[in-house]
């Protein structure tokens, strides 16, 4: 990455590079507590998250589990936004097209929207479904599906498609000034899975062929692991920048 040209630009980029580290760790750590606050509290009987039965009883015995997973999901939001999506723009995508930089950036930011729709849909979720199903459990089944498909199916899946396209548009717009590292670029190739693999089973169905089963697991894979990876990659990429700049 080319050095700044003046005092200012140099404390810029490194107050900028410290945000992006702390944001690459918050939105991991974020991430992983929402997944893990939910998942513990899912015992037999209320382990599908897809059944409403089983949500409704999860929600009189431990609601306190889904709200925390999201504001676990808000706080990733925040984190991707204020301390690592405005961050990039600020620093890797300033050698970029400015037209490509800001295409990217949007995808970044569709991303946060999506992921603090999502959040705040499972904040809620609890206190509103039971107080639906007190009046009818009918009504409540059929709440907590309108949950799952637009939290859960919805915002969470959009949020995750996003945030893939924005990290993939990230790497193709740093590969030709290197403005990250290789290592990074490389890892790119993780959250472009997500984005592959579910067009590549879509154009299988097109074709009659089925490969959701063989695709599916990879495609688990490359969200649990690839994005979360290459988030910290490209946290540890931008504290070497501000290393350098410091230095």
């Amino acid at each position: 990455m080319s050095h700044p040209t003046s005092p200012a630009a140099a404390r810029r980029e490194q107050r900028a590079g410290l945000a992006g580290v702390i944001g690459a760790v918050l939105f991991v750590l974020a991430g992983a507590a929402g997944f893990v606050l939910e998942t513990t509290a899912r015992t037999e009987g209320m382990d599908d998250g897809d059944n409403p039965a089983e949500g409704l009883a999860l929600f009189a015995v431990n609601p306190s589990a889904y709200s925390l997973s999201g504001l676990a999901l808000s706080t990733s939001a925040i984190a991707l936004l204020l301390l690592l999506v405005l961050t990039v723009a600020e620093t890797a995508l300033r050698s970029a097209r400015p037209l490509y930089a800001r295409f990217v950036t949007g995808l970044g930011l569709i991303s946060v929207v999506l992921f603090f729709l999502a959040g705040v849909i499972r904040l809620q979720a609890p206190g509103t479904v039971t107080h639906i199903a007190s009046l009818d459990r009918d009504w409540g089944l059929a709440a907590y599906l309108a949950v799952q498909m637009s939290g859960t199916q919805g915002a969470l899946s959009a949020a995750i498609f996003a945030c893939a396209l924005w990290s993939t548009g990230l790497c193709v717009a740093s590969a030709r000034p290197r403005s990250l590292p290789v290592a990074v670029l490389v890892l790119g190739v993780l959250p472009a899975l997500v984005v592959l693999l579910p067009l590549g089973a879509l154009v299988g169905r097109l074709a009659g062929q089925s490969i959701a089963d063989l695709v599916y697991p990879v495609y688990l894979v490359a969200i649990v692991v690839g994005l979360p990876l290459f988030m910290l990659a490209l946290g540890a990429a931008l504290w070497r920048m501000r290393r350098r700049l410091v230095d």
